[in-house]
Parts: C-alpha cells; structure tokens; sequence
C-alpha cells in the first residue's frame, strides 16, 4: 500500500520531467515576465519543437518571436544609415532565417516588407566592395584572402559578374604554382600530387591535364630506374 502510494505522489512529477516541452514553457514564460525576451523566445522555440501542440509555447513564441525580428529589422535599419553593409546585410539575412525557422514549426510571424529596397541597395553595395577587395588581393596574390571575398559574393548571387572565375583561379592558382615549381624541382610525386588536387576541381585549368600527366611519366620512370638500380 505504501509502495502505491509513493507511485502516486511522486507520478506528476515524474509527467513533468517527460515532458520537456512543458518545462520550456515555464522556464520561457518566467524570462518574458523579466522582459528577457530574447532568451525566452530560445525556450519558447525549444518548446514548440518538442511538442508543437504546445499552444502556450506558441502563443509565447509569436510574441516573443516577433520581437526578436523586430529587433533584426532595427539592426538592419541602423547599420545600413550608418553605411556598415556587412552588419547591415547580416542583419537582414538572421531576420529572413528567423522568420522561416519559426514559420517552419507553424508560429507567423508579421514580415516588414518597407526594409526590401534598401535591402536590394545594401547587397548591391556590399557585393561591389567585396568583388572589389576579392580582385585587389588577386594581384596582390593573397590567394587566400581572395577566395574568401569572392566565396562570400557567389553565396549572396552565384552568378554575379565573373566572380566563380575568380574564384576558381584564387582556389586553383596556388597550386598550380606549386606544381610547376614542384616539377622543375624534379619532385614528380608531390608534383603530381598537386595536379591532382586542381583535377579534383579541374583539369581544365591552363595545361593541368598536361602537366599532370609530365609528372606521372617522369615519376614512373624515376622510380623504375631507382627499381632497377637495385
């Protein structure tokens, strides 16, 4: 009788430690109250994704939700007034990403459609600067620092100017180079090496196909006479 009723009491706690959604509710709804409101649409959201029937999570959620794109809006607007593209830019793709992710669990949230234009502006702006960065580390040869310019341009459109060209030759350039310098050092192997990984993009680019095979020749035959020497 008295193993029951221990069954008994400690049954409602054992409910409300399976189910964490509950839990997040809670825990969202005492950080709103604090007006932390950030923080408690992460609670909010967790909730809803473990049990998205939780109407006090998503009511939780549309408000505090709203909010925090609000806030992503407010960014945007600042930054881009201050001429801070990046931070601009960023802004507007977090509040595009926040709004699909919430209305992906079933929470709407209202779209401020007034920030588009200047959006449009932004991105122009700041894909020219960063085209433009991408080509001056080019002839600098900063390879590295060039592919990631134009790495960030083909993300926001892939087909702006010749920019996958660029891209390419930042990415590949080095080791051709390499390879080239790896040859004329009569080091076949790590020469090939090279070629291979440009072909794993590539061969295509200047004469890879050509050299690579110059390398896998040489190599053969170097090895063959080190075989035969013995």
């Amino acid at each position: 009788m008295k193993q029951k009723y221990l069954l008994f009491l400690f049954a409602p706690l054992l409910l409300f430690a399976c189910n964490p959604s509950r839990s997040l509710t809670k825990k969202g709804q005492k950080l709103e109250s604090a007006g932390m409101y950030r923080e408690a649409a992460n609670y909010y959201f967790d909730a809803v994704r473990y049990n998205n029937r939780n109407i006090e999570a998503q009511i939780g959620l549309k408000n505090t939700g709203q909010k925090v794109l609000n806030d992503y809006f407010e960014e945007f607007f600042r930054s881009y007034n201050t001429d801070k593209l990046k931070e601009a830019v960023y802004a507007y793709r977090s509040a595009e990403k926040y709004f699909k992710d919430l209305g992906l669990l079933g929470v709407y949230l209202k779209w401020d459609d007034n920030y588009i234009t200047d959006y449009k502006t932004a991105v122009g702006k700041y894909l020219e600067q960063k085209y433009n960065e991408g080509l001056e580390f080019l002839k600098k040869d900063n390879f590295e620092e060039a592919e990631k310019c134009f790495k960030e341009v083909l993300n926001f459109d892939p087909s702006y100017k010749d920019v996958k060209s660029l891209k390419e030759t930042a990415t590949l350039e080095p080791l051709y180079r390499s390879g080239v310098d790896l040859l004329n050092q009569k080091k076949y192997v790590k020469a090939y090496d090279q070629f291979t990984k440009i072909c794993s993009y590539t061969c295509k680019y200047k004469n890879t196909e050509q050299l690579q095979a110059e390398a896998l020749e040489k190599g053969t035959i170097t090895i063959g006479f080190f075989i035969d020497d013995k």
